[in-house]
């Protein structure tokens, strides 16, 4: 049985572990690499060039893969090689491809957003937005 979080109801609780997953997903970097696995073993320097990203942000975008169960690492040597961790991701991927396709939204829904979804919605104390605009 789940344990109880103060403030929430077990229902809510229960979905806390699958919203982490899919989480996990919403960073198109992650999704990259993700998809860049599905094709091959990888080391981490192949996932650097892939994305042309540092390699330490490479690290942290693969171990969040890895501790959502995604990914797979083993050591060789020196070089860590990465790996899907489970078969189902493929498929996974691929009804979310699908699912994504079938639903596309209005015309560039599909486009690089144009600032960070992490200064989207950002609240000052309070709950006002931070440029100082007061809803009517």
């Amino acid at each position: 049985m789940q344990d109880h979080i103060p403030g929430h109801t077990p229902a809510a609780v229960t979905v806390y572990p699958t919203a982490r997953f899919f989480q996990a997903l919403s960073d198109p970097t992650r999704l990259r690499l993700l998809e860049f696995i599905l094709a091959a073993e990888r080391t981490a320097a192949e996932c650097m060039a892939h994305t042309g990203i540092s390699q330490p942000r490479v690290s942290v975008h693969l171990s969040s893969l890895t501790a959502c169960g995604y990914v797979r690492v083993r050591r060789r040597g020196r070089i860590l090689r990465y790996t899907v961790g489970d078969p189902r991701v493929r498929e996974l991927i691929g009804l979310a491809r699908a699912l994504a396709a079938d639903h596309m939204g209005p015309p560039g829904f599909d486009e690089a957003p144009t600032r960070s979804p992490r200064s989207i919605g950002n609240r000052a104390p309070g709950g006002q937005p931070a440029h100082g605009f007061r809803p009517g």
